[in-house]
């Protein structure tokens, strides 16, 4: 993208959002790839009634909702709420944080991450993420960027679990469930790089 970084990314209704001199252009948005995708998708979308949400997932789908309201979004006025769920079950929420060097913006799944490493854990089984616009609603499930997706991994290999990642649209009617393996295959991790990771294992 050569307009400016990326603060966020999704599906929407429009290519650009425009907020002062901030361009913010959604085509650089790794959720596009799941545009039109719909039937290609098996056993881990639902949409409307079509499959039922585990309890698990409809809870931190809720408090995912409840951080993006959060969101320090001045630039590209856009809400993401991330909401992590440990091995023991306790649930640690983000919210993306953005600033003037735009490059300085943290993604909603990241402030997570970091919260969570702050209070102490550092071993998930799941993470949902939910987002909107300013003035209007996802159609379509948000998904991780590229860098998310990356520290999500390197999470998932501390944690030995295969972090399950619930992706949904604004109005919770319609969600992806990927792990992400799937969502970062052949990827690159502490373990590729002979890290003994015993010791940075947390609850």
């Amino acid at each position: 993208m050569t307009n400016a970084p990326c603060l966020n990314r999704g599906i929407t209704q429009k290519n650009k959002i425009m907020s002062g001199n901030f361009q913010w252009n959604a085509a650089c948005c790794s959720a596009k790839t799941l545009k039109g995708k719909k039937q290609n998708i098996i056993g881990d979308m639902m949409e409307g009634n079509k499959m039922k949400l585990k309890d698990y997932q409809t809870e931190l789908l809720n408090a995912a909702e409840k951080a993006m309201e959060k969101a320090y979004n001045p630039y590209s006025n856009f809400y993401v709420g991330a909401a992590l769920l440990t091995t023991d079950d306790k649930i640690i929420t983000g919210a993306n944080y953005e600033n003037a060097s735009y490059g300085n913006t943290m993604c909603a799944e990241r402030s997570a991450l970091l919260r969570a490493n702050a209070e102490g854990y550092r071993k998930f089984k799941a993470i949902a993420i939910i987002a909107r616009g300013e003035n209007f609603d996802m159609d379509q499930p948000i998904s991780p960027c590229g860098a998310c997706r990356q520290s999500l991994f390197e999470a998932s290999q501390i944690s030995d679990v295969d972090i399950e990642v619930i992706m949904s649209n604004t109005k919770k009617d319609t969600v992806i469930i990927k792990k992400i393996s799937e969502l970062l295959p052949y990827a690159f991790g502490p373990l590729d790089l002979g890290v003994n990771i015993e010791k940075y294992k947390r609850v």
